[in-house]
């Protein structure tokens, strides 16, 4: 089964649809009952890149809300953390953004609810992969790593777990520093296995189209992130 047709079945799985417009439609009413408005307004929301599955989820939501009576303009962005910047100015309303994102110095913004789990994958050249798979990122310093595309919720989270990692992130070569890669999903879907980086960080909705790509075309190979659990700690304690 191709990517597309993986992203097809998912996106029209009824559970799917339920579960996620279970959550929008009352976050959407909680905005509209605390804003204190006499009429249904129109809404922008952004959800990322336009071939994000993301994306895609967020237009499924907007048919949905638009049975309601509630119109919604989906507008594609760079990225969740453009997203974040875009409601705190009052460009969009609403925004599907991932998860770990801080919200720090935009008091205006504010998470009403989740939806679902989106994981982060990193997928690195079979030729690097028993190095990395033993559970050491350090030897992704020197490696060109693809951190997301600017703007993107990917590249922050990403630079966070290299620092975890205690590694940075330098447009050369430099001491304990991963190369950095800033090409988008669709420049990576072009791009030869010569020119690809030799490992990739993507957040993404299961399945991810992008890991599902580099695995069945290139042969990249899917490792788990070693402290993800103290990750997930650390930003709890952060929220």
């Amino acid at each position: 089964m191709s990517s597309v047709s993986k992203r097809s079945q998912v996106l029209r799985d009824p559970r799917v649809l339920f579960l996620a417009i279970c959550f929008a439609i009352p976050s959407v009413w909680l905005y509209l009952v605390f804003s204190d408005r006499k009429t249904i307004p129109n809404l922008k929301m952004t959800a990322g890149v336009a071939n994000g599955l993301r994306h895609q989820l967020a237009l499924e939501l907007a048919r949905e809300l638009g049975k309601k009576g509630i119109l919604v303009e989906v507008i594609p962005t760079e990225g969740s953390a453009k997203a974040i910047e875009q409601i705190s100015t009052n460009e969009i309303d609403l925004a599907l953004v991932q998860g770990g994102l801080s919200t720090t110095g935009y008091e205006n913004v504010h998470q009403l609810t989740p939806l679902h789990i989106e994981p982060l994958h990193l997928l690195v050249k079979p030729e690097i992969y028993q190095e990395v798979a033993n559970g050491n990122l350090t030897h992704l310093a020197g490696r060109t790593v693809n951190l997301g595309s600017i703007g993107s919720g990917t590249q922050l989270l990403v630079q966070e777990v290299l620092h975890f990692a205690a590694l940075s992130v330098s447009n050369a070569p430099a001491a304990n520093a991963c190369i950095m890669d800033e090409r988008s999903q669709i420049d990576l879907g072009i791009a030869s296995y010569e020119s690809l980086p030799d490992a990739v960080f993507t957040v993404s909705t299961l399945p991810s189209t992008l890991a599902d790509f580099l695995i069945d075309v290139h042969g990249f190979k899917l490792v788990p992130i070693p402290f993800s659990d103290a990750l997930s700690l650390q930003a709890f304690m952060d929220f």
